[in-house]
């Protein structure tokens, strides 16, 4: 399956931000399950645009704002393909319904 996704963030100050520094994680990954086809960032301010990887394996954008500014808008979109691989459900060790007395207290309502 081929799945488009957006992804709109908008920061909105009282007054205007001198320097803003941020990352974003919202690349998605490659693995086993998924490709990321096709991915891009649009940004509303002008900045330079510093890609890594964490420890983790998440894509990490990196980038500082040095204009002024009230509110600031970051448009990621990707092109992702799922290809995950068939599972047996019958060898979940899940059970349903859940036996309460068997939870973690802090689990609990």
């Amino acid at each position: 399956m081929i799945i488009e996704i957006q992804h709109e963030t908008t920061l909105r100050y009282s007054l205007p931000v001198t320097e803003w520094l941020a990352e974003l994680r919202v690349e998605p990954i490659s693995d086993a399950d998924q490709s990321c086809q096709s991915f891009s960032l649009k940004l509303s301010q002008p900045a330079v645009v510093t890609r890594f990887q964490d420890g983790f394996g998440n894509r990490v954008h990196h980038f500082n704002l040095r204009s002024p500014h009230q509110e600031v808008k970051a448009l990621a979109a990707a092109v992702v393909e799922t290809h995950p691989a068939s599972r047996d459900w019958t060898d979940s060790a899940s059970r349903w319904p859940l036996d309460a007395s068997s939870l973690p207290l802090e689990t609990l309502a």
